[in-house]
């Protein structure tokens, strides 16, 4: 039977891919949304009613929560995500929660607290962690086939055209770009290598004449035998095609470029089951965005499996970014 989700929240960039492969998944049952801004869930509501007809509109969030669903997705602005992932929580509603997870570390904390403490689910939308091209990596790296890895490398931006669009919100945050953005890079890094002994970004406000916005960053994760760095800037050419993530072992190396859909190569020292040695292609299956997010969520919820990504694996994830992006400052 399928589970029975609200969204609460309406105005997060992920809301429409969210949406859309609720329709896509076969045990989601997307029933109603919810926005204190009832004008924008009446647009969301109409936006998507050729996937998502009848979807109800709550006059409030109580309504929402008491309507007999499993969970939530929270999709409204991060500063305030953690408060409505927390009151869903109450409601004893598992929640698959937008990242990146605010900007306060012990508001996080305390969500997760109430996780344990009520047995149900907090899930971070990253939306790469289900990539198919990092899910090859994840396996490769797994079995050995990739040897040491000593260099991950990663590139995500937006394009120059929507500059004006984006950063007078994003770029005052501290943070900016690698808030917002690179934290995706972030949490792939973790979940292949673990939390880095030490980490630090440089941020730049390179585009605005007033230096007003943080658009422009480069972070680099220390380990003990092993770099790894994330390039995120609001002003590029091209930057869907350019975003890219790369892994370097000492047997083998792995390349999606784009990240989205993933085009993948990959070069071996030695043959190793489907490949051979030397560069090559992978076969990547092509899903949507949020597909395989939702169907983790779902099947977390019914019993079927524990998470793939634990509460321990996100706090370090968040904890790094907000360390990092605490040195953002406009002197």
């Amino acid at each position: 039977m399928p589970v029975r989700l609200a969204m609460i929240g309406l105005s997060h960039s992920h809301c429409h891919g969210n949406a859309q492969a609720a329709a896509m998944v076969d045990d989601v049952d997307l029933v109603g949304m919810w926005d204190p801004q009832s004008q924008l869930a009446w647009r969301r509501g109409s936006e998507w009613a050729d996937y998502h007809p009848g979807l109800a509109i709550y006059p409030t969030l109580e309504a929402a929560l008491d309507d007999g669903i499993d969970g939530v997705i929270v999709d409204g602005p991060p500063h305030e995500n953690i408060q409505l992932a927390q009151t869903a929580l109450e409601h004893d509603k598992h929640v698959l929660l937008e990242k990146p997870a605010g900007p306060e570390l012990a508001a996080f904390r305390s969500l997760q607290a109430s996780a344990r403490e009520r047995d149900r689910l907090v899930q971070m939308g990253y939306i790469m962690r289900y990539n198919p091209g990092f899910e090859l990596i994840q396996r490769l790296k797994a079995s050995g086939t990739l040897g040491d890895v000593f260099s991950v490398r990663g590139r995500i931006s937006w394009e120059r055209a929507s500059y004006d669009r984006h950063m007078p919100e994003i770029g005052v945050l501290p943070g900016g770009m690698l808030y917002e953005l690179g934290c995706h890079l972030l949490d792939l890094i973790v979940a292949l290598v673990g939390k880095p002994d030490r980490a630090q970004a440089h941020f730049g406000r390179h585009n605005d004449p007033g230096r007003r916005y943080t658009d422009n960053v480069v972070a680099c994760l220390e380990y003990a035998n092993a770099f790894a760095t994330i390039d995120s800037t609001a002003m590029e050419i091209g930057a869907f095609q350019n975003r890219c993530f790369e892994v370097y072992g000492t047997r083998g190396t792995v390349i999606i470029q784009p990240l989205e859909p993933p085009e993948v190569v990959v070069n071996l020292e030695e043959p190793s089951g489907e490949f051979r040695a030397g560069w090559q292609s992978a076969r990547i299956q092509k899903l949507p965005r949020h597909v395989r997010d939702l169907e983790e969520f779902a099947a977390c919820i019914r019993g079927e499996k524990s998470p793939n990504y634990s509460l321990e694996h996100d706090l370090a994830v968040h904890e790094t970014l907000l360390d990092m992006c605490a040195t953002d400052t406009d002197d």
